[in-house]
């Protein structure tokens, strides 16, 4: 059996690790099967260490434009059509993101402002087209991209919301 260190089994792990009663006693259990089938009786209380890994959360923009698919085609161009013409935000303003890149599970743990989720849904959040908004975000979930450039019906009640979102400044 290989004994690791905390240093080198750290490095694999990737998420919260917790210990619970009875998996130490189980630990403690087969030391003292291992130790007694070697004819050695010495007892000893094993130390079970509490590993705490946390995940960091990458820090995005005030603005976070969420993807079903990396953009292309019509879709790019849809996303360039709101985001830069639209509503007249630079590239330095907003980060945009497609699913495969996101390495957060709900939307409580980003910073951002303001989201805008193009066929994703997030738990408690799974409403087309409407804003919604918790004390330090607001969120709008729309139907992907590729979906909205051929509709639109779908274009309108997306501007809708999004100058809702965005009010203009007189």
């Amino acid at each position: 059996m290989n004994d690791f260190s905390l240093a080198e089994i750290s490095l694999f792990i990737t998420e919260n690790i917790y210990l619970v009663k009875e998996e130490a006693m189980e630990a403690k259990a087969i030391k003292i099967e291992e130790t007694e089938e070697e004819d050695q009786i010495d007892i000893k209380e094993p130390e079970v260490p509490i590993i705490k890994v946390t995940k960091a959360i990458p820090s995005y923009k005030s603005i976070l434009f969420l993807t079903d698919e990396a953009l292309k085609d019509s879709a790019a161009e849809t996303f360039t059509n709101i985001a830069e013409k639209a509503l007249g935000l630079s590239e330095e303003e907003y980060t945009l993101l497609s699913q495969d890149q996101i390495t957060f599970e709900g939307l409580e743990e980003v910073k951002s402002q303001k989201i805008i989720s193009f066929g994703i849904p997030f738990s408690g959040y799974a409403t087309k087209y409407k804003n919604h908004s918790t004390p330090n975000k607001l969120f709008l979930y729309a139907d992907p991209l590729e979906k909205i450039a051929q509709n639109v019906d779908l274009k309108r009640q997306l501007w809708t919301q999004l100058q809702l979102m965005f009010p203009k400044k007189n």
